[in-house]
């Protein structure tokens, strides 16, 4: 019956499903679904392979493709493009990769790129929400450039954007390479994110000159962005605080260097930005703080030399506390932990909910946080390692006083599960805290089975659901579009299994 339909038809229908998930479950329904949804050999695309690509630009026989069925590039709704060569050890086993890999081959590594080629093909991916970049160059041709003219009027879904850029050596950046022409059809845009960390060597009054055009860009076109994300080097960040976006919401900005960057211009630009509710800073502090700066903030990271940052627990000047949900301790020094984090949190403790540490705090610390913070229902870590001498693996004993102390907890992310001085290994550690902690549904990958199934006492790790499981974390891998804090789970939501 598919096949009395006419094509266009059919394809419509495949072009509604924008999940490789959903893709894949209609390929397995008819033959002809398989045949148009996931072709093969496996060098042609289909609309499962192309809803989340991963493309080399020099990769002209998939760009040709794209280019001449507009049917593929409308299946298209994540975009990784890389500068060849690829990374190697991109996916990891807690993060297994997403998107289909259109790579070029070992031999075609320096292949020149095709810039019409590449901006014929993504002119037409009128479905695309995301777009990210790996390592693209800017160069004296203006390749680059030419890749992306008339992208924005022509996705109109586009709202996410992440950029990874470097620059050719001896380009010399003036604000033509980055202007307000490039993005006079992308006034949707919802996040914007960009790493210039690669751009050390570059002179201070050509980042300047450049960073001057990008925000004062963004501020005039893109009206509607909600969140912000830039790591740079060296320089200052002042022309992005000189500019107002009236609808911010949070705003994440990483400086790769090893010391505190003290802003003298980064407390006006939070006094003048009230719709705020998630901060992260790193290597980056405002040396002056308001008092009434910020009433909105839900989410923040406290630096070990955040200086006025530290100010965000005091009361604004009505006596009332912001509503502080997620607080990430960074990693704030244990001389500091007594006299200065633990009084600071008592202030706000009754909001809090999610807790972010940088290591396993010894069992006094995570007992007198634990009755700080009696309303924490999801723990995150990362994998720094403790003190010297301290806790740094997994024990029984630990295990008790976390549950002991966290006896709310519903979900636990980075924990450090497969460290080779644990005795205990990670299904042993899963078993004990769904033991100890009944309400606990994801520990990492790990997710209490389904109650849907009639198991709600198993646990299996199971990559589809466990990142539902997350409270947003805004620090995230390149290839992930922003979840700003509405699409995060309230606590109630992680009774239902999506």
């Amino acid at each position: 019956m598919l096949r009395k339909l006419p094509a266009e038809l059919v394809n419509e229908v495949i072009a509604q499903i924008d999940t490789p998930r959903d893709l894949a479950a209609l390929s397995e329904t008819c033959r002809l679904f398989k045949q148009l949804v996931s072709p093969s050999p496996d060098n042609q695309l289909g609309p499962l392979q192309c809803c989340y690509l991963s493309i080399t630009i020099n990769n002209e026989d998939a760009f040709r493709q794209l280019a001449d069925k507009p049917h593929l590039a409308q299946s298209v709704r994540q975009l990784h493009l890389i500068e060849p060569p690829p990374l190697e050890d991109y996916p990891s086993d807690n993060a297994p990769l997403r998107y289909w890999r259109a790579h070029s081959g070992e031999g075609e590594r320096y292949r020149k790129y095709d810039p019409v080629l590449i901006n014929t093909a993504l002119t037409a991916m009128t479905n695309l929400y995301f777009l990210c970049t790996e390592g693209l160059k800017f160069r004296m041709d203006r390749s680059i450039q030419k890749i992306f003219v008339g992208m924005p009027e022509a996705c109109p879904a586009l709202t996410d954007i992440f950029l990874d850029l470097s620059i050719e050596d001896g380009l010399k950046l003036d604000k033509s390479h980055f202007g307000a022409n490039g993005m006079s059809g992308i006034g949707q845009l919802r996040s914007f994110r960009a790493n210039f960390s690669d751009w050390a060597s570059v002179p201070e009054y050509t980042w300047n000159a450049f960073s001057g055009a990008l925000f004062t860009t963004l501020a005039s076109v893109c009206t509607r962005l909600e969140h912000m994300g830039i790591t740079w080097v060296e320089y200052t960040l002042d022309e992005l605080f000189k500019c107002t976006y009236p609808n911010l919401r949070s705003l994440d900005i990483a400086c790769d260097i090893g010391w505190v960057i003290h802003s003298d211009t980064l407390h006006l630009f939070l006094k003048h930005h009230p719709t705020i509710e998630s901060i992260h800073f790193c290597c980056l502090a405002p040396t002056f703080l308001s008092q009434d700066a910020l009433p909105n903030l839900k989410r923040f990271k406290l630096c070990p030399d955040g200086g006025a940052m530290w100010d965000m627990v005091n009361p604004l000047s009505d006596g009332s506390y912001r509503p502080l949900e997620w607080v990430d301790f960074g990693t704030v020094r244990p001389e500091t932990m007594n006299t200065v984090v633990f009084p600071k949190v008592a202030l706000f403790a009754e909001t809090i909910r999610v807790v972010r540490v940088h290591r396993l705090w010894s069992l006094e610390e995570v007992a007198r946080l634990g009755s700080l913070l009696p309303n924490v229902h999801s723990l995150c870590y990362t994998h720094l390692p403790s003190r010297p001498g301290k806790v740094n693996h997994i024990t029984p004993q630990y295990l008790q006083t976390l549950a002991a102390s966290f006896p709310s907890l519903r979900c636990i992310k980075s924990f450090f599960l497969e460290h080779p001085n644990s005795p205990l290994c990670p299904e042993m550690v899963v078993q004990k805290l769904g033991e100890l902690l009944p309400g606990l549904m994801c520990v990492d990958n790990w997710v209490r089975g389904d109650p849907r199934a009639g198991d709600a006492a198993g646990w299996t790790v199971d990559y589809k659901r466990s990142p539902m499981m997350y409270w947003p974390n805004f620090h995230l891998r390149n290839d992930e579009a922003v979840r700003l804090p509405e699409d995060g789970l309230d606590p109630a939501t992680l009774q239902r299994w999506l």
